[in-house]
């Protein structure tokens, strides 16, 4: 039965022609070998696979209201990820439409309306009173 101790593992990295040994182990019953070359892929692999979980659990529809409750008709609500667009409620029981601000403006939820550029602040975001 093979027991699994890091104490017992020496980690060696070898680069070109060097190869350089991890200290502190007084046992060695295993040995790794890491090329430096697959040691980079892994990073870069391990960083992308996180960069995309992170991108798909991220919803799109951030902010979206889900226009359940009769207030909500015919309200606007802030786009949580483009301030140039928002979010329109026009069908109770029905997700709200996501609605463009003309060129060269942004909606600003305080006002409720599109502005210009050069006016918008931004504000903390907002949740609808129900969320999609």
């Amino acid at each position: 039965m093979t027991h699994f101790s890091l104490s017992h593992y020496f980690i060696f990295f070898k680069e070109s022609n060097f190869t350089y040994k991890s200290t502190g182990a007084r046992q060695v019953k295993h040995c790794i070998l890491i090329e430096s070359k697959n040691f980079t892929k892994m990073k870069f692999a391990l960083c992308f696979a996180l960069v995309v979980a992170v991108v798909v659990s991220v919803s799109a529809d951030a902010g979206r209201s889900a226009c359940r409750d009769r207030v909500e008709i015919g309200q606007t609500y802030q786009h949580h990820f483009d301030p140039a667009k928002y979010w329109y409620c026009e069908t109770f029981g029905e997700p709200a439409v996501e609605k463009d601000c003309p060129h060269g403006m942004a909606y600003m939820h305080l006002l409720k309306e599109c502005i210009p550029w050069a006016n918008y602040q931004w504000k903390p975001l907002e949740d609808p009173p129900t969320l999609a």
